[in-house]
């Protein structure tokens, strides 16, 4: 593939006449794999855009033709049903493995050598294009990060595996939240407790094609290799391996699962799954789509009627051990950090929420994480002070508008207040230019 240089970033343009397309477009994406882009767009009549360093950043030297976008549709999910299901309305969420070194003359070649991808297709308007194809690819690593280097405070540490219980992970997409939960599923198969792990998924994303087993020098031995200490992971794909979430709590609850990992809580079906799973006696994690611990609780009893809301919200207050909301945020020195706010449910603010109607809780609960330093504003202080992050990356993290941002730290960063207001007065510079 010939190379050239994206402007101003480093990273390797996509030369969309130097081969084979599908082949150039599975090896773009193993490199942009290894620069760290988390996303990819293909769309027709559009550049390839790229999602590095929380910014989207273009990649290719010209445009995908829309006969172009349409071949690689068929060339990533087969040319069986692509073409009818997203002509019926249907987009297409699915897995992907790509190989792109497969040529015996390539420097690369390796047959066992993959690109784990989680791949939407969506059909679309795009420019002039009337019926467009829009193509994202989120890249996926074949080995979960370790738990002990996500720079998690020692409060989430030490309260993220617990033997029983739910533990919800909130926050928007694209957020990390599927890392952190493989995170905690590696954590414990490197552990010499042994314990059996299911999860439910939509779809697949973590592998662990290595894991559990024993390492060497701290070195994780070929896949099929090595002394495995306990069973190895069990993943779900709804859609594929069951039917739907009505049918994987029974399920699991006939295989004598350890710890459960059911995607997201996303309706009132997967809702009843998840509290049902927690309240049997197995540690079970879940996601939401909420931007705060405070939210937690409206989220879930929204998905029920009125009359039915109190009961839910009592399930979901017995079996609650810890919200951990995340943000990932750009720094100043251009690099993606996450951010966390939580709060821990121990039984004495279980008691205590017990004691008010849960309409209550979601003020308790920010009350709670004021007092303890815990929420996203109070998370993000000291790397304000420190440079780290510069105004609108502080307003991101702590979903501060500019002025409830500016009136924060004028009152909790005094020292800051001339850096403060020479960043505000260059905002509304750009602003007035903008506009």
């Amino acid at each position: 593939m010939s190379i050239a240089t994206a402007a101003n970033h480093g990273l390797p343009m996509i030369d969309l006449g130097s081969g084979h397309l599908p082949t150039v477009i599975e090896r773009a994406v193993d490199d942009l794999f290894q620069a760290k882009a988390s996303d990819i767009t293909l769309q027709s009549d559009d550049y390839i855009f790229a999602y590095i360093n929380r910014r989207w950043v273009r990649m290719s030297n010209r445009r995908l033709e829309d006969a172009e976008a349409q071949m690689l549709v068929r060339h990533l999910y087969g040319n069986d049903g692509a073409t009818g299901m997203l002509g019926s309305g249907q987009p297409l969420d699915f897995d992907a493995d790509l190989r792109p070194y497969t040529d015996s003359n390539h420097p690369k070649y390796d047959l066992d050598y993959s690109v784990r991808c989680r791949v939407n297709i969506t059909r679309c308007r795009v420019g002039m294009v009337a019926d467009a194809a829009s193509i994202t690819i989120r890249t996926i690593p074949n080995v979960p990060p370790r738990l002990q280097e996500q720079d998690l405070p020692p409060e989430i540490f030490m309260t993220i595996t617990p033997s029983q219980g739910l533990v919800l992970v909130v926050g928007v997409t694209g957020s990390g939240k599927s890392t952190l939960l493989a995170a905690c599923n590696r954590y414990r198969l490197e552990r010499d407790e042994a314990c059996k792990i299911i999860t439910v998924e939509d779809p697949i994303e973590y592998v662990y094609p290595r894991l559990p087993i024993a390492t060497v020098d701290g070195k994780l031995p070929p896949p099929g290799q090595g002394r495995a200490r306990m069973p190895e992971v069990s993943q779900v794909q709804i859609g594929r391996h069951l039917k739907d979430f009505a049918l994987a709590a029974p399920n699991i609850l006939r295989r004598k699962a350890d710890v459960i990992v059911m995607g997201e809580m996303r309706d009132k079906m997967s809702v009843d799954t998840g509290l049902l799973l927690a309240q049997t006696g197995h540690c079970t994690y879940a996601t939401l789509h909420c931007e705060t611990p405070a939210q937690t609780v409206s989220r879930v009893v929204s998905e029920y009627p009125p009359e039915a809301q109190p009961a839910v919200a009592n399930k979901l207050l017995d079996s609650l051990r810890l919200v951990v909301a995340q943000k990932i945020q750009r720094t100043i020195a251009g690099r993606g950090k996450a951010y966390r706010s939580w709060c821990v449910f121990d039984q004495a603010f279980k008691m205590a929420l017990g004691e008010h109607p849960f309409q209550k809780w979601s003020a308790m609960i920010e009350a709670r994480m004021r007092s303890k330093g815990h929420t996203f504003a109070q998370q993000a202080l000291a790397d304000y002070r420190e440079e780290l992050l510069d105004f609108n990356g502080y307003c991101a993290v702590a979903g501060f508008n500019p002025i409830e941002g500016a009136e924060y730290l004028r009152a909790n960063a005094p020292e800051q207040r001339d850096r403060l207001e020479a960043e505000l007065a260059a905002s509304l510079e750009e602003e007035a230019y903008v506009g």
